[in-house]
């Protein structure tokens, strides 16, 4: 566990990782900390802890205007 890969693309980053259960990542300076929580099947539940202020939403049901060409991220794993 605890692989990384840092991807580019234009101006976007992804790092993909792997993590096991109760294992937490930190996001920006707002410390917004993801906790895997579950893994049962295909499925992953996470836990997200965030400032009130930060919005917290599911890709697929955000508002389409606040993302700015989603394709354009490039994601390759080793």
């Amino acid at each position: 566990m605890g692989k990384t890969h840092l991807s580019f693309y234009g101006r976007k980053t992804m790092l993909v990782l792997t993590r096991g259960l109760k294992q937490q990542i930190v996001i920006g300076d707002q410390l917004v900390v993801v906790t895997v929580l579950e893994v049962k099947g295909g499925r992953v539940r996470l836990g997200i802890e965030a400032p009130a202020d930060v919005a917290i939403r599911r890709m697929e049901i955000a508002d389409p205007s606040e993302h700015k060409e989603p394709g354009n991220l490039l994601v390759t794993e080793r």
